[in-house]
């Protein structure tokens, strides 16, 4: 499609970016349909917003919700991205590589997914960054603020490895879940921070029940008041489509209900009641 342009308060002339309207096929065969991101009168294509900052070299932070997008944004935005899932056992071994035993009981060194991306030229998306012991982190310090190196402190043998030109740092996090922190130092290297938060206008596009959207769009409102834990976002929004085509309607809004934390669970099939005049409790086995 066309390019993107405007003028800014300060005079500024906002560059041209690409547009990227069609939808993307990810690796896992899922589609993904491209969205915009609002700055000021000007919108971007979130997928121009990816391919700008990594041709431009400027790491990027998504945070927001679990099942907004955000790594269907970045496979879909990164062809060939290498990932990792962070958690609190996540170890430097999980960045840098280890030594695997062999079945006739020698060792042999596998690099792991920051040495690959760092000697292949790909980016790396380290997904649930936020869950990362921040001493763990570190290991990528040295990659992101301009020196494009490594040591692997686990094998001196292996040597400096050296960054090739596509090597590129991009997160996605939950700020909110339990035990996620990012320190100061790792935050400020990367230098584009965005919410990623779900379309529901977009969930309606791609055929999901309105009566459910409207459901979805009331529960966030009772998550951000507190008065619930979570609240559905596209993943389960897709979901709910995905099983009611398969099982029909009930089936999807009881497994709607089962989804829910625990303590929510009512409060989903008071709203579920309301917006289908439908009285369902979870799905069960029983």
């Amino acid at each position: 499609g066309g390019g993107v342009s405007g003028i800014g308060a300060d005079g500024m002339k906002a560059p041209v970016l690409p547009r990227f309207d069609d939808e993307i096929v990810r690796p896992n065969g899922e589609v993904y349909v491209p969205r915009n991101v609002p700055a000021g009168d000007q919108k971007i294509s979130d997928v121009a917003l990816v391919k700008t900052a990594y041709d431009k070299k400027i790491p990027c932070l998504f945070y927001g919700p679990p099942g907004t997008g955000k790594t269907a944004l970045c496979e879909a935005a990164l062809p060939g991205v290498i990932t990792i899932s962070g958690s609190g056992d996540t170890e430097v071994a999980d960045f840098q590589g280890s030594y695997v035993q062999n079945p006739d009981g020698t060792f042999v060194w596998l690099d792991g997914p920051l040495v690959r991306a760092m000697e292949n030229g790909l980016p790396l998306l380290i997904d649930e960054i936020a869950l990362i012991d921040p001493r763990v982190m570190s290991t990528v310090y040295s990659v992101m603020d301009g020196r494009d190196e490594l040591v692997v402190t686990a094998n001196p043998a292996r040597g400096i490895v050296k960054a090739k030109d596509g090597f590129y740092v991009i997160g996605a996090c939950n700020h909110d879940v339990p035990g996620a922190v990012m320190s100061e130092a790792l935050t400020s290297r990367f230098l584009l921070q965005v919410e990623v938060l779900t379309d529901f206008d977009l969930a309606l596009k791609l055929g999901v029940v309105r009566e459910i959207v409207v459901v979805s769009k009331n529960l966030t409102r009772k998550r951000e008041a507190g008065e619930v834990l979570k609240s559905p976002q596209m993943r389960e929004l897709l979901a709910f489509k995905k099983i009611a085509e398969a099982f029909g309607l009930k089936a999807a809004l009881a497994n709607f209900i089962s989804a829910a934390e625990p303590g929510d669970r009512d409060t989903y099939a008071e709203a579920i009641a309301s917006a289908f005049a439908i009285k369902i409790g979870a799905l069960a086995i029983k």
